[in-house]
């Protein structure tokens, strides 16, 4: 009896050193995500895109229910990033017109030594990880791959040809809902639309129905056509010029729910 208590005692041990932090480069085991499903369950994300229009500031306001149980590693990086404040202040920076999608996360603003703004690129601070989809060799999980459907998120791949280790704090929005190329075989999708409102000035103006949000895609894709600007890394460095959308579509994340967050594992 002794042996079998020293024995669970070791495999608790074990799971919660695992739970500590996961390796970049290979998926969560299907116990740790069981875990972390049951302790995060039900949570979600408030994504705000805001942009002048007429004089007026216009925010976007898009609730997700978070696919913990589905892309368990990208939906914990995307916590982590969103509750230490790293998406806020970036911009939707490009429309991809052939796969129909906007891709946010990558560059913002701030002010350099003299009080200039500067574009700068967020991605040195980001951890690349492992894409959970099916080409990269993720099992189906339970309930299947989360497939794309109107302004799903997913995460965007950082190198063409190096799937496995590719995805970073960057992501993508949908803007398609049909079939557009996306799907589950190549991209992780981690985060599925609940509801959407639209304030204009602070006042709630629109809550849209399912036949309005395409419209709202058309208008996010007329906000996206590119300019060239230069852009410096994470340390004011190594300007380069790269065509990012020319319209400042800025961004927030505000995770909801009174979770313990200290219990999510780190991504490493």
């Amino acid at each position: 009896m002794k042996k079998i208590l020293v024995a669970l005692l070791m495999v608790v041990l074990l799971f919660s050193l695992c739970a500590c932090g996961v390796n970049s480069n290979s998926f969560m085991s299907r116990s740790q995500v069981n875990s972390l499903s049951k302790e995060f369950s039900g949570v979600q994300a408030v994504l705000t895109l805001t942009y002048e229009s007429n004089g007026k500031t216009i925010d976007m306001k898009v609730t997700y229910d978070l696919l913990l149980d589905q892309a368990p590693i990208a939906v914990t990086r995307f916590i982590q990033i969103a509750n230490d404040g790293g998406y806020d202040g970036t911009r939707v920076d490009t429309y991809n017109s052939t796969y129909k999608y906007v891709v946010m996360g990558r560059y913002g603003q701030k002010d350099d030594s003299d009080g200039k703004k500067k574009y700068y690129d967020f991605r040195s601070h980001d951890v690349t990880f492992a894409g959970e989809f099916k080409q990269n060799g993720y099992r189906a999980p339970k309930g299947g791959y989360a497939e794309f459907e109107l302004y799903s998120l997913a995460m965007y791949h950082v190198n063409e040809g190096e799937e496995f280790n590719s995805a970073n704090g960057a992501f993508i929005l949908d803007l398609s809902g049909e079939d557009s190329g996306l799907n589950s075989a190549n991209y992780a999708v981690f985060a599925k639309f609940a509801s959407m409102t639209i304030l204009t000035d602070g006042e709630v103006t629109t809550q849209p129905t399912t036949s309005k949000r395409p419209q709202l895609s058309d208008k996010l894709v007329r906000l996206t056509s590119t300019t060239s600007r230069t852009v410096y890394d994470a340390h004011g460095e190594n300007p380069t010029s790269i065509k990012i959308a020319s319209n400042e579509v800025t961004v927030t994340v505000e995770i909801l729910g009174d979770y313990d967050w200290s219990k999510l594992p780190i991504i490493r």
